[in-house]
């Protein structure tokens, strides 16, 4: 801060005291304006909106609120007071403003005053019975699963405009139901969580028109998959915390105990601050929750309490406590039960390998933290084109123990696929028969084919075929190796990450001049030459339009000089209001509008508007 307003805040706190140290001055302000009983004896004297968006500004921690987002949390006929507030909170050191020059405005608050929001704006939630709870556990680890099989069984495939086809995107809908319990908008939200982390990840990719699970992937779920929720949730945390984990602990320890869904809501919608809240309401459904909080859910971190599609209250889980707790992730293991009837029960909470296995080389009959899935013939062959190895499913059946019966035919399936095989070779043929002959007895060059072809040529062995061509070319032969591989290229999805991000606004430096963002001087004499003047003007129906239209999109107040010109005797009308409805697409031209200091709204039509002029706050009429 420059040294000058250093001073000037000095003064405000101290009042004038003549020549100072610049430290002491440094020093004495810093105490004044961070002491706590001071902060919190001005939110004991703040309207319950006020109090409200500080409280909103603290809980968003390094994120930070914007002024347009804060307009989305408070009364509307508070929103005119709204801009005021903000600058006087800031000029106390209550929040702080960032400076820019795009004329948005953002505030974020202090380290010194985040423990006087403590346990404020939570309440309690107290059961009821007619409320249960709906837990998701581990079912997420499931779909992720779920959809790799399917896509390594060439079930998802990608349109024209690079995304998910309609049809491959219901199949995933049909197999993850288990959320239409609590919206039917919950299964397609979820599919685009998992399908933005998969791309992100570089797990799926596009093969020939189709997404497929990409060696990474196989690899991942071979070797380290114990890691996937870890690497999920850290993930996560990323994208909607910047990596800030300490934030997301803080604002997830206020869920250990169930509280109101609404308190919740506001917890988590610092992060996605984009609709309004609904208010004067103790329940929501989904369509009102932030994102973030929908999303814990998926991950199993915490349970809803509902009476049918209303959420009344939510609370952590195990797996969202051990997490709180930094316990060390335990390696995830549940049931398996494998029944004479081909059926197998098998516990979501087991490994990703297994449910992977189980995603690709069985039916599943339900969706749920117990799952149901069926052996068939057909779809067990189906499955085992996806590229697993005779050892794979081996390892396999040795996890599920199957009935003899079932074991038996298991075994005569995996036979039929893995009985006979298939294998793409590279042939080398040689057309000189002196120089074939002479290869053939070539002991060196015989060590580096994997078998020879009489009156032909050779069998190449890939790992060993650039030493057979380096000899041959001792022999006078170049062939051309040239080869058309078709490989797994990297796949995203524009659409998928745009409707999945959040906006999150860039950093700005504090603002310590905290100036009027309305300079009334040279504002009046650069309006006054246009149609949004402050002057009584007449204007003709299409400027009337696009000055309606500029006063609803700033809310500025309008003043207007309205007579009915169909009655001859009828008296002109001075009204001063707010355009909050403009209905413009056919005549009448009408606009639904609010009287100043009123709740009350008309619609104005425009044709009774012979005078106009916009009324800017700071500015008297």
């Amino acid at each position: 801060m420059p040294k000058s307003l250093l001073r000037d805040v000095h003064a405000k706190a101290f009042g004038k005291k003549g020549l100072l140290n610049n430290t002491l001055i440094a020093k004495e302000s810093i105490q004044f304006f961070s002491d706590k009983k001071r902060f919190e004896h001005s939110l004991s004297l703040l309207e319950s909106w006020q109090f409200n968006c500080l409280y909103l500004i603290y809980r968003s921690e390094s994120r930070g609120l914007t002024y347009n987002e804060l307009r989305l949390t408070i009364p509307v006929n508070k929103s005119r007071e709204l801009k005021q507030f903000l600058l006087n909170a800031s000029r106390e050191y209550a929040i702080w403003q960032g400076k820019t020059t795009t004329h948005v405005l953002l505030y974020k608050g202090f380290s010194d005053f985040v423990d006087c929001f403590e346990n404020k704006g939570i309440e309690v939630y107290a059961p009821t019975e007619t409320t249960g709870s709906l837990e998701y556990d581990y079912l997420f680890d499931w779909h992720i699963c779920k959809i790799l099989g399917m896509a390594a069984k060439g079930l998802l495939k990608v349109n024209l405009t690079e995304g998910l086809h309609r049809r491959s995107f219901t199949l995933c809908e049909n197999a993850i139901t288990y959320s239409k319990a609590l919206s039917s908008k919950a299964p397609h939200d979820e599919i685009l969580f998992i399908l933005h982390f998969l791309s992100q990840n570089e797990w799926l990719g596009r093969e020939e028109g189709q997404l497929k699970p990409t060696p990474k992937a196989n690899q991942f779920l071979k070797k380290n998959g114990f890691r996937l929720r870890q690497d999920i949730v850290a993930w996560w945390i990323q994208q909607r915390f910047r990596g800030n984990e300490e934030h997301f602990k803080r604002l997830l320890e206020y869920l250990i105990n169930p509280v109101n869904i609404v308190d919740a809501a506001y917890l988590f919608w610092v992060i996605d601050p984009s609709y309004r809240i609904l208010e004067r309401t103790k329940t929501l459904t989904w369509d009102y929750l932030p994102k973030p909080l929908r999303e814990l859910w998926f991950l199993g971190f915490i349970d809803f309490k509902c009476a049918r599609d209303k959420i009344h209250a939510v609370s952590l889980t195990k797996i969202g406590r051990a997490y709180l707790g930094n316990e060390v992730t335990p390696l995830v293991s549940g049931d398996v039960s494998s029944l004479p009837n081909f059926e197998l029960i098998i516990g979501a909470k087991n490994s990703p390998r297994i449910l992977f296995f189980i995603a690709t080389l069985t039916i599943s009959q339900n969706d749920e933290p117990h799952l149901k899935c069926v052996f068939e013939k057909e779809s067990f062959l189906d499955g085992l084109k996806s590229g697993f190895t005779e050892e794979d499913v081996e390892e396999f059946i040795h996890w599920i123990k199957p009935p003899k019966n079932v074991l038996d035919s298991l075994h005569d399936w995996s036979s039929c696929f893995f009985g006979a095989k298939i294998a793409t070779v590279r042939l080398l043929k040689i057309e000189n028969k002196k120089i074939l002959e002479e290869l053939m007895h070539f002991s060196h060059f015989m060590e580096l084919v994997k078998e020879s072809i009489p009156d032909y040529g050779f069998i190449l062995d890939p790992k060993k075929e650039e030493g057979a061509l380096k000899l041959l070319s001792h022999y006078g032969l170049l062939p051309n190796v040239n080869e058309k591989v078709i490989s797994i290229e990297p796949f995203k999805n524009a659409s998928w990450e745009k409707e999945f991000a959040l906006h999150w606004p860039p950093n700005f430096e504090p603002d310590y001049e905290l100036k009027e963002s309305l300079d009334k001087e040279s504002f009046i004499s650069s309006i006054e030459a246009t149609k949004y003047g402050t002057l009584y003007r007449k204007l003709d129906l299409m400027d009337l339009i696009k000055v309606m239209r500029y006063a609803k999109s700033t809310n500025t107040m309008l003043a207007a000089q309205v007579k009915n010109p169909e009655e001859k005797h009828a008296d002109m009308k001075e009204l001063f209001f707010y355009a909050q409805t403009l209905h413009f697409s056919k005549t009448p031209y009408v606009a639904k509008v609010q009287l100043k200091d009123t709740e009350d709204t008309i619609a104005l039509d425009l044709n009774h508007i012979q005078e106009i002029k916009l009324v800017y706050q700071g500015i008297e009429a």
